[in-house]
């Protein structure tokens, strides 16, 4: 009897449906084998579509935040400098302690510059001295001298106290 199959295995399988009388139609160990990679692709392929969805719903979500527009207002809000009615005693003395009378003390006296008093402050109000090194005014040492410059804010102070007459309040 001569056979027309391709393969041993499918001459077995070929065999059992003939032994069995099975009508219905057996796969070769091949179609099996074609259907497993099928599902296994199929299946690679869904989880390839979730992952791309999950990419895609996380980009759009990128974007949109990116999109938000930020008003430098809202950002940074002026918490305002108050420079009205300005105190020696309560505004200006406190800045000159905490930037100025580490060097500029009547012990330390660097420079020959005593901020200690007010009669003292005063003398260096008349002569522009005070404001502009504090403001780093052309012709002026910047003060505080290695150390942090003072708030725009504490600057604008001590200027408006100046301005008022520099009252010894």
């Amino acid at each position: 009897m001569q056979s027309h199959l391709k393969s041993p295995q499918t001459g077995i399988l070929s065999a059992q449906r003939q032994h069995t009388g099975h009508r219905k139609s057996l796969y070769s160990v091949r179609d099996l084998q074609h259907i497993a990679v099928r599902r296994h692709l199929y299946s690679m392929k869904s989880i390839i579509d979730t992952i791309g969805k999950l990419l895609s719903i996380g980009l759009v979500a990128c974007l949109i935040t990116a999109c938000y527009y930020d008003v430098e207002e809202e950002l940074y809000p002026d918490t305002g400098c108050d420079s009205e009615d300005i105190s020696y005693s309560e505004d200006v003395l406190p800045l000159l302690q905490t930037h100025c009378l580490v060097c500029h003390s009547q012990m330390a006296n660097f420079g020959n510059i005593n901020l200690e008093g007010y009669d003292q402050v005063l003398v260096h109000v008349g002569t522009g001295g005070l404001l502009g090194s504090i403001r780093g005014d052309d012709g002026w040492s910047v003060m505080p001298q290695g150390r942090p410059r003072m708030l725009d804010c504490n600057i604008e102070k001590i200027a408006s106290w100046i301005e008022d007459g520099a009252p010894n309040n």
